[in-house]
Protein backbone atom coordinates (compact mmCIF):
# COMPACT_ATOMS: atom_id res chain seq x y z
CA UNK A 1 0.00 0.00 0.00
CA UNK A 2 3.00 2.18 0.68
CA UNK A 3 4.28 1.24 -2.78
CA UNK A 4 1.21 3.05 -4.17
CA UNK A 5 0.95 6.16 -2.26
CA UNK A 6 4.60 6.85 -3.05
CA UNK A 7 3.74 6.72 -6.99
CA UNK A 8 0.66 9.39 -6.34
CA UNK A 9 2.54 11.67 -5.14
CA UNK A 10 -0.32 14.72 -4.65
CA UNK A 11 0.67 18.18 -4.26
CA UNK A 12 -1.20 19.84 -1.32
CA UNK A 13 -0.61 23.23 -2.17
CA UNK A 14 -2.42 22.76 -5.57
CA UNK A 15 -5.07 20.56 -3.88
CA UNK A 16 -5.78 23.97 -1.88
CA UNK A 17 -5.95 26.43 -4.73
CA UNK A 18 -7.50 24.18 -6.44
CA UNK A 19 -10.54 23.48 -3.84
CA UNK A 20 -9.88 27.69 -3.26
CA UNK A 21 -10.76 27.97 -7.21
CA UNK A 22 -14.12 25.45 -6.97
CA UNK A 23 -15.64 27.46 -4.02
CA UNK A 24 -14.83 30.99 -5.56
CA UNK A 25 -16.36 29.78 -8.59
CA UNK A 26 -19.57 27.93 -6.87
CA UNK A 27 -19.92 31.30 -5.10
CA UNK A 28 -19.91 33.24 -8.31
CA UNK A 29 -22.55 31.17 -10.20
CA UNK A 30 -24.31 31.43 -7.21
CA UNK A 31 -24.18 35.33 -6.74
CA UNK A 32 -25.23 34.70 -10.75
CA UNK A 33 -28.37 32.89 -10.16
CA UNK A 34 -29.60 35.22 -7.63
CA UNK A 35 -28.67 38.33 -9.73
CA UNK A 36 -29.86 37.03 -13.58
CA UNK A 37 -32.11 34.77 -12.81
CA UNK A 38 -34.67 35.19 -9.08
CA UNK A 39 -33.95 39.27 -9.82
CA UNK A 40 -32.24 40.40 -6.97
CA UNK A 41 -30.96 44.14 -7.61
CA UNK A 42 -27.00 43.89 -6.06
CA UNK A 43 -25.19 46.62 -8.16
CA UNK A 44 -22.16 45.56 -6.69
CA UNK A 45 -22.27 42.17 -8.70
CA UNK A 46 -22.01 44.73 -12.01
CA UNK A 47 -19.12 46.22 -10.70
CA UNK A 48 -15.30 46.02 -11.21
CA UNK A 49 -15.11 44.10 -8.12
CA UNK A 50 -17.28 41.60 -9.76
CA UNK A 51 -15.15 41.44 -12.76
CA UNK A 52 -11.89 41.04 -10.91
CA UNK A 53 -13.29 38.31 -8.83
CA UNK A 54 -14.25 36.43 -12.32
CA UNK A 55 -11.34 37.19 -13.64
CA UNK A 56 -9.31 35.44 -10.44
CA UNK A 57 -11.53 32.65 -10.85
CA UNK A 58 -10.60 32.34 -14.94
CA UNK A 59 -6.96 32.75 -14.43
CA UNK A 60 -6.66 30.27 -11.12
CA UNK A 61 -7.84 27.41 -13.67
CA UNK A 62 -5.85 28.20 -16.40
CA UNK A 63 -2.92 28.40 -13.83
CA UNK A 64 -3.97 25.33 -12.29
CA UNK A 65 -4.25 23.62 -16.03
CA UNK A 66 -0.76 24.93 -16.79
CA UNK A 67 1.40 23.82 -13.80
CA UNK A 68 -0.53 20.19 -13.40
CA UNK A 69 -0.05 18.99 -16.93
CA UNK A 70 3.12 18.22 -16.97
CA UNK A 71 2.40 16.01 -14.28
CA UNK A 72 -0.06 14.17 -16.06
CA UNK A 73 -0.16 10.44 -17.47
CA UNK A 74 -1.60 9.64 -20.64
CA UNK A 75 -1.48 13.45 -21.91
CA UNK A 76 -2.78 12.87 -25.72
CA UNK A 77 -5.59 11.04 -24.51
CA UNK A 78 -6.77 13.18 -21.47
CA UNK A 79 -6.33 16.07 -24.38
CA UNK A 80 -8.89 14.84 -26.71
CA UNK A 81 -11.13 13.64 -24.14
CA UNK A 82 -11.41 17.18 -22.59
CA UNK A 83 -11.60 18.31 -26.72
CA UNK A 84 -14.38 15.48 -27.34
CA UNK A 85 -16.66 17.10 -24.11
CA UNK A 86 -15.78 20.69 -25.16
CA UNK A 87 -17.38 19.79 -28.87
CA UNK A 88 -20.66 17.51 -27.21
CA UNK A 89 -21.24 20.43 -25.13
CA UNK A 90 -20.72 23.19 -27.99
CA UNK A 91 -23.37 21.28 -30.71
CA UNK A 92 -25.65 20.55 -27.43
CA UNK A 93 -26.28 24.31 -26.61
Amino acid sequence: MEEIQKKHKRYAVLDGIRGLALLNMISYHGVWDLVYLFGMNWSWYRSDGAFIWQQYICWTFIFLAGMCQPMGRRKLRRALLVFAGGVVISLVT
